[in-house]
């Protein structure tokens, strides 16, 4: 079966103007071909940006690095902060939100797979939908993280992408300098409970609008279901169940935020035939139900 995500893919052609206010400095900063690379500092990002972002999927990476202060971020199923000299990765492809009220500084950097392939940097497992997307460096990795940002966002101000030999160089760099400090599940000595709840939620965000039981994630693991539900619960707090169903409402409310798609045909599209089971499930995880979204003043206030 074709398990394509309903979850609409942005380019910043459709991005920018959704979720940034109209200023021709952020289309400056920008520098004219977004979809294929930009960098720009956090600070100057908040300026423009003029409500928080709901559930979305980019067609390029995206790298944010904290140099003051804290962020949170959702990405896939997840919650994370990133706190001074961390650097957090969204994957082409991969789920993400964020609120723009969190204080902090750093560079918010963002480049298109076919342009990092290039500069010899697109093989990296935390630019999977299965990596750690948190990276953290000690203070003298990090000094030099900041400068090969710093020489990005110069040459990139400069030039564009007529830069393009210098940025490819200082990309190379800087996510070698993200392997070497990155730390996979099984480099950090992670437990087989912790193995599995990860390969777990991995299959979860490849099949979640066709596999909606947990005996089904069971067998693609070789494991019982039984066995299933203790290691993820034991490892995240939360029964494969409730993983299943916060991954089916965190892809509806994507659709209902970005479409004007009745609920039934969002409920069809996470493959959830019966409207009626799809809006109490939905009131069930958020304490809402689906039609909620719909209403402009929610919207705006997500």
């Amino acid at each position: 079966m074709n398990d394509v995500s309903p979850i609409p893919l942005h380019q910043p052609q459709s991005f920018i103007p959704t979720f940034f206010e109209p200023d021709p400095a952020l289309q400056t900063l920008l520098n004219g071909q977004p979809e294929q690379f930009f960098i720009l500092r956090v600070e100057d990002m908040y300026r423009h940006l003029h409500g928080p972002v709901p559930p979305v999927r980019s067609l390029a990476h995206s790298a944010l690095f904290i140099t003051s202060g804290e962020a949170r971020m959702t990405i896939g199923y997840d919650h994370y902060v990133a706190r001074i000299n961390d650097l957090l990765l969204v994957p082409a492809g991969q789920i993400y939100s964020f609120r723009p009220d969190d204080v902090n500084t750093g560079y918010l950097l963002h480049v298109h797979p076919d342009l990092l392939l290039a500069a010899g940097a697109g093989e990296f497992e935390f630019l999977t939908g299965w990596g750690q997307p948190l990276i953290h460096f000690g203070t003298v990795e990090a000094g030099f993280v900041q400068v090969l940002l710093q020489r990005l966002l110069s040459a990139y101000g400069q030039a564009g992408l007529g830069a393009l030999p210098l940025l490819r160089a200082y990309l190379a760099a800087l996510f070698t300098e993200a392997d070497y400090a990155y730390q996979p599940l099984s480099r950090a000595g992670a437990s087989a409970a912790a193995v599995l709840a990860h390969a777990f939620k991995q299959l979860l965000s490849q099949h979640i609008r066709h596999l909606h039981r947990v005996a089904a994630y069971a067998d693609l693991l070789h494991v019982t279901p039984n066995h299933l539900n203790k290691a993820v619960k034991s490892v995240t707090g939360k029964s494969p169940t409730t993983w299943i169903d916060e991954a089916l409402v965190l892809e509806a409310k994507s659709l209902l935020f970005q479409t004007t798609l009745p609920v039934a045909e969002v409920a069809a599209l996470v493959g959830i035939a019966d409207a009626s089971y799809f809006s109490r499930l939905f009131k069930k995880v958020e304490g809402h139900p689906p039609s909620v979204l719909r209403r402009p003043a929610t919207r705006a206030s997500f």
